[in-house]
């Protein structure tokens, strides 16, 4: 079948349309499940918040949960770029520490909801945070205090894996 030029521009218009509705449901539905969590949202909420029809978000995502899941999968990924970047490598423990604090605390400023929502994930029993990339992540950073340890930079009186857990409670608040 062979568009003319006409359906062509109304098809890109509509596409894009699409795009700035799904971005728009998107970001209220951030927004909502960010102050409420997963189980006080109700999806009419995101609907008056995003100034759609309710049926558009159900269109879009079928459901709650697959709304919830595009919501955190954009947020996860940054997060994850984000772990990936702040690598522990050198002989200066305060400078990387300190630097890593300033990074996260930024981070945290940047992607509030990120933060929002995984405390209401523990609230629900849950661990937003239990996954293999940010659990090797862990494991690295620790090693790199008992590095650190080992080589006289960092007190042997100190439990690495409390003071990693520490540094990350202090970020969190």
């Amino acid at each position: 079948m062979i568009l003319n030029r006409s359906e062509k521009m109304r098809n890109q218009e509509d596409q894009e349309l699409s795009l700035s509705v799904q971005e728009n449901i998107l970001k209220a539905a951030e927004a909502v499940f960010a102050q409420k969590g997963y189980a006080g949202t109700r999806i009419s909420e995101i609907a008056k918040k995003g100034q759609v029809n309710q049926a558009l978000i159900h269109y879009y995502y079928e459901n709650k949960e697959k709304l919830y899941q595009a919501v955190l999968a954009p947020l996860i990924d940054k997060w994850q770029k984000y772990v990936q970047s702040t690598q522990w490598v050198g002989d200066n423990p305060r400078q990387i520490i300190r630097q890593f604090i300033y990074t996260h605390c930024a981070y945290h400023f940047r992607y509030p909801s990120l933060y929002k929502l995984a405390k209401w994930e523990e609230l629900e029993g849950k661990d937003l945070f239990d996954m293999p990339f940010f659990n090797q992540d862990v494991r690295e950073k620790v090693a790199a205090l008992i590095k650190w340890q080992k080589n006289g930079q960092l007190s042997p009186n100190i439990n690495p894996g409390t003071l990693q857990y520490m540094i990350w409670g202090m970020i969190q608040q």
